[in-house]
């Protein structure tokens, strides 16, 4: 299976706004995503890819830094993975 991963006009927005070490990392894990699959990045720790609960169980989040996150959702199209990126935002506590 191969993974595609795209973004949203709102997440590429917020992404140019960003430190460049989340720009950095967003990247690196687009990287490893689209080379080695989303199972391969969920597995390292760094990224601390967990599920969103509520009206958004359908999407999970991974962690770029302390304060920012990126929120992606899956879909298939046949023989192809399509993440898609829907928002990289910082974290409010």
């Amino acid at each position: 299976m191969s993974y595609t991963v795209k973004f949203s006009k709102k997440a590429e927005k917020s992404i140019r706004k960003a430190p460049k070490q989340v720009q950095q990392k967003m990247a690196l894990w687009k990287v490893i995503v689209e080379s080695k699959g989303l199972l391969a990045a969920r597995v390292i720790k760094g990224f601390h890819d967990k599920p969103l609960h509520g009206h958004r169980s359908s999407e999970r989040s991974i962690r770029l830094n302390l304060q920012w996150r990126a929120i992606y959702k899956t879909s298939s199209e046949g023989k192809v993975m399509l993440i898609e990126v829907i928002e990289v935002t910082p974290h409010k506590y």
